[in-house]
């Protein structure tokens, strides 16, 4: 896990500096195009790309299940929270675009608000180690369902400029972190929990990489007064670049908790024939003890009866503090 988060870095450091300079100093200011043709915002691209796909690799977790018990993460809940209050915002004013009020922007100012009920839903269950998104499942499918809307208005508005670079690059940072609220919903409501914690990983380091890359010049633009690049939302780059940085936070809270795999004991129960009979029996883990549960008949003895049978090799189980005993005719070859 620590190589991708130094990926990642290292991808910050080399894109950033270069989409800053190519926002400032490279961009016409009556048309919107690149002086340069787009070529070092083309490099950057493909070095963030380069990134996100090294970072992916390297913080997908292919051996150790995610655990399934509820994270408990003060920064997870307040930037969750956070999210929440900017999707329902964004949504709100897109009601009073320089469009007017359309059907569109309606809803998605209905699903938006919804979808903010999800993630305070998510800030609650992080903030208090609660499970509301998994006893209500169905609370949980609004965020992806606003992602998904939101989409679709942007290819809408894309329509007529398709041949912008700076549009393609915002779709596919909202289409990166639709893909990871989606998989994140999946995890927290416990709907195909163990496939969605996998997803989760692979799609949140580069929506994390994709989010701060775009977002974050533009958000200098807006505070430096000029056009932002592109024909996105004003108000979408705030919201992308909250969720990119809530994405980043909560894959290093899940990163850092330590992985519950369930475990069986074999204890040597004896049947009437005075055979040795395996049975599984489940550790109970609370809070990361192991309780073992009392075994009938267990005794020590038994134990190592139980072990010299099943024990094909010169080597001997005794009490401790008894001789060695000539066993050689119980053993087999």
């Amino acid at each position: 896990m620590k190589r991708a988060w130094i990926a990642l870095l290292i991808t910050f450091a080399a894109v950033l500096p270069a989409r800053f300079y190519a926002a400032f100093n490279l961009v016409d200011q009556k048309n919107g195009f690149y002086t340069d043709g787009g070529t070092l915002v083309g490099i950057a691209a493909a070095v963030a790309l380069l990134g996100a796909v090294l970072a992916s690799a390297f913080g997908r977790r292919k051996t150790q299940p995610l655990s399934r018990e509820p994270l408990r993460s003060v920064s997870a809940a307040v930037f969750a929270a956070l999210s929440g209050v900017f999707v329902a915002g964004e949504s709100i004013v897109g009601l009073a675009d320089a469009g007017g009020p359309t059907l569109l922007n309606g809803i998605l100012a209905v699903l938006g608000v919804c979808a903010a009920v999800s993630l305070m839903a998510a800030a609650y269950d992080f903030a208090s180690g609660s499970s509301v998104l998994r006893q209500r499942p169905l609370v949980g499918l609004f965020v992806p369902i606003w992602g998904c809307l939101r989409l679709v208005s942007l290819f809408v508005s894309y329509a007529a400029a398709v041949d912008r670079f700076e549009d393609i690059y915002h779709t596919f940072t909202v289409v990166l972190l639709l893909l990871f609220l989606f998989s994140q919903t999946k995890f927290l409501t416990g709907v195909d929990g163990e496939r969605g914690g996998r997803m989760m990983f692979l799609y949140g380091f580069p929506a994390v990489v994709a989010a701060l890359t775009d977002t974050l010049p533009n958000i200098a633009l807006l505070f430096a007064g000029r056009k932002t690049l592109g024909t996105f939302p004003a108000g979408l780059f705030l919201v992308n670049a909250v969720l990119g940085v809530y994405a980043a936070v909560y894959l290093a809270e899940e990163g850092k908790r330590r992985t519950v795999v369930p475990m069986v004991a074999i204890s040597p129960d004896f049947t009437e024939d005075g055979e040795p009979d395996a049975k599984e029996k489940p550790l109970e883990h609370r809070g990361g003890k192991e309780s073992r549960q009392t075994l009938p008949g267990a005794s020590e003895p038994q134990w190592i009866d139980f072990l010299q049978k099943a024990y094909h090799a010169e080597d001997r189980f005794v009490e401790k503090g008894r001789s060695v005993p000539d066993l050689s005719g119980r053993l087999k070859s």
